[in-house]
């Protein structure tokens, strides 16, 4: 059985399911359910990771953060993507030549930003000179490009200043930038400018939802171009003039940061699968009545680092490893609407990224990695793509022989068992059940829902028996027991 598993805090890895650092390139090859790491985000290592996410920047950030919640919009019966969305005012997209030295570029740069990319290239080495006027805020307190110290440092930085950094590897070093600072590349990459505010690992969980303002950001350099291509300039753009050999391709929702070799390879498919993208993001909005991170588009990035510990790892960015760019046809995310293409874990971290929509996430303390798989299996289900995906018919395998004898420790070990209960709520009750209880989840912070208890995690199954009940219209206490949940 393939498993996809993704950590928040290290618990799972790159993607859905927790897998090897190596990827086979046949479907089904990434065994998602075995080892959190592979699945990245709230998918990597550690189990204790999605409890405490950010531990070492603020030990109440993330089992407390409280930030803006937003009312669910009330779901029609099927997703409508035929108009297009503007741009969210969180994306930034830098337009520069596909040649030639970068020269000098302005942009705004919201606090909130996940981020932004400068559209410039640098070998290690190179240089680039960054200038910031203006401030923004964060949980109420003004900053300037600075930062302030007495916030917290983060990575050598003061919390709420300007940094830069060389790609988007996991948790990898970053420049305090202030007002003004030359920045030197520590390795080749695209350089991302941003706010500092908490770990990358935080940043899944909605750390900037509590952000606010913006900066007026200019970079000077005479390095080269990594330009953000969308994808229905993709048929025209002369890919042979690109460079660097890196550029980003950007559809309504989706960023992917790519080598020109890799787009080349698969030009002939990349429209579809950057369709195909949309349509899991539009179809996970319409069943979660809201997008994560405000609506920014999601960006994938390949991520080597993560590769001991993840498959892939949630967040903005989703870190991937990078088979998953340019390995096996069947894995590849330009092939995304391939019908052989597994595209579980693609699906399952978006669904870690709008469980976790509202910044509210603690409900999910005892099985963080299975709540998005409700995402994953409504948006194969609405794409009709379930032939092929590696879980699909196989997760409920389990089910007859636990609820005839099986136990606790056995059902909170196994993500798919969980995934099968889950499930039993939407042969019940409909899909509609979902809207229902995410409804009431954008109402609640995370201060309100409780952790622990007796037996082992009563409170929180408590909890969610409270608000399944409740988006049932029925008290459910008996479906809960017949799978044997604690409850208080």
């Amino acid at each position: 059985m393939v498993r996809w598993i993704m950590l928040l805090g290290l618990l799972v890895g790159c993607d859905d399911g927790g897998r090897e650092a190596t990827v086979d390139a046949t479907p089904g090859a990434q065994d998602a359910g075995q080892d959190a790491a592979r699945d990245g985000g709230p998918d990597a290592a550690t189990p204790d990771a999605a409890v405490d996410p950010d531990a070492a920047v603020d030990p109440d950030a993330a089992v407390d953060p409280d930030a803006a919640i937003p009312d669910a919009a009330m779901p029609d019966a099927s997703p409508d993507a035929t108009t297009p969305p503007p741009n969210a005012p969180t994306d930034v997209v830098v337009d520069v030549p596909h040649q030639g030295p970068y020269g000098e570029r302005t942009f705004t740069l919201p606090a909130a930003t996940h981020w932004a990319s400068t559209g410039l290239y640098l070998r290690a080495g190179e240089t680039a000179t960054i200038t910031a006027d203006g401030t923004w805020t964060a949980a109420g307190q003004v900053f300037t490009p600075r930062g302030d110290a007495r916030a917290g440092t983060e990575r050598g930085c003061p919390k709420g200043g300007l940094v830069a950094r060389s790609g988007l590897d996991f948790e990898a070093p970053i420049t305090c930038i202030g007002v003004r600072e030359v920045f030197t590349a520590p390795t080749d990459g695209i350089v991302y400018v941003g706010m500092i505010w908490s770990t990358d690992l935080g940043e899944a969980y909605g750390e900037r939802l509590a952000l606010e303002g913006a900066l007026e950001v200019t970079v000077e350099s005479t390095g080269a171009t990594a330009p953000t291509v969308f994808i229905n300039d993709l048929p025209s753009t002369d890919l042979d003039a690109i460079e660097s050999g890196v550029l980003e391709l950007a559809s309504d929702h989706i960023l992917i940061t790519l080598r020109v070799d890799d787009v080349r390879r698969d030009r002939a498919t990349a429209t579809a699968a950057l369709a195909t993208l949309d349509a899991i993001w539009d179809d996970e909005t319409f069943l979660r009545g809201q997008p994560p991170f405000r609506g920014e588009r999601v960006r994938f990035v390949e991520d080597p680092t993560i590769a001991d510990f993840a498959y892939m790892l949630a967040g903005n960015p989703i870190r991937c490893v990078p088979d998953l760019l340019r390995g096996g046809e069947n894995q590849r995310i330009l092939r995304a609407a391939e019908p052989r293409t597994d595209i579980w874990g693609f699906a399952h971290e978006l669904g870690h990224l709008f469980s976790f929509a509202n910044g509210t996430w603690v409900y999910q303390y005892n099985n963080i990695e299975v709540f998005p798989n409700i995402f994953t299996l409504h948006a194969l289900e609405t794409l009709e793509r379930t032939a092929f995906q590696p879980n699909v018919d196989t997760y409920c395998n389990g089910r007859e022989a636990y609820l005839a004898e099986g136990n606790y420790p056995q059902f909170k070990d196994d993500p798919f068992l969980q995934l099968c209960f889950l499930m039993d709520f939407t042969e019940t009750f409909g899909w509609a059940f979902w809207q229902a209880f995410y409804a009431g989840i954008d109402r609640t912070p995370n201060h309100e829902i409780p952790v622990g208890g007796t037996p082992e995690h009563a409170l929180t199954w408590g909890f969610l028996r409270d608000r399944f009940s409740a988006a049932a219209g029925e008290d459910v206490t008996p479906m809960f027991e017949a799978w044997r949940v604690p409850l208080p």
